[in-house]
């Protein structure tokens, strides 16, 4: 476990990092994001994840990759004894959040979702709440304007801003903008029954 936490550790420095030296590029070669209204599945590109410290599971093997399917395979023990010991109230949401930016929720949270999403049985829906201080959206080249907030405002619906990804398992949901209301939407009814 401690190994874990040095390895999330190094990746948030790292991250801190590559924010102070590297520019991310604003347009994809095409000119045109990888989501668009007329094509709903968002392909991840490789390349772009990695420079972020991203690692998509495949059969190449990874540090990053296997330190996340270690923590998955905990994570998965501990849902399977809740369940045979008739523990219904177990819940199957993890929530990545710390005190201060810049901490490695991002990267633990897309990496875990992406190590969710490799097992045949499970599919990861990775929520972004960050409406303040997003960075999902500038990691996965997807716009940031629309998302969870929208349709807990009844603005949208939540197919309108649900993102399928090129990997079967993996859906994300984006922040959205922030706004006044935030903490009340994010605490609503409506966000109890949309978990």
């Amino acid at each position: 476990m401690a190994e874990s936490i040095q390895l999330v550790e190094r990746a948030a420095e790292r991250l801190r990092r590559q924010e102070v030296t590297e520019s991310v590029p604003k347009s994809w070669p095409s000119g045109e994001p990888p989501v668009s209204p007329a094509s709903p599945q968002l392909v991840l590109d490789r390349g772009r994840l990695a420079r972020f410290g991203i690692a998509i599971p495949s059969s190449a093997r990874s540090r990053t990759v296997e330190e996340f399917r270690l923590v998955k395979r905990n994570l998965i023990s501990t849902w399977s004894q809740s369940q045979l010991n008739g523990d219904r109230r177990s819940s199957r949401r993890i929530m990545v959040t710390s005190a201060r930016p810049g901490e490695g929720k991002t990267f633990s949270a897309l990496n875990l979702a992406m190590a969710f999403a490799s097992e045949r049985d499970a599919n990861a829906l990775l929520l972004d709440a960050d409406t303040q201080h997003s960075t999902l959206p500038r990691i996965l080249g997807i716009p940031g304007d629309r998302g969870i907030v929208d349709v807990l405002a009844g603005n949208l619906e939540l197919s309108d801003v649900l993102i399928q990804t090129n990997l079967p398992n993996l859906m994300i949901l984006p922040a959205g903008r922030g706004g006044p209301h935030v903490p009340e939407l994010l605490s609503s009814r409506e966000m109890g029954a949309l978990l």
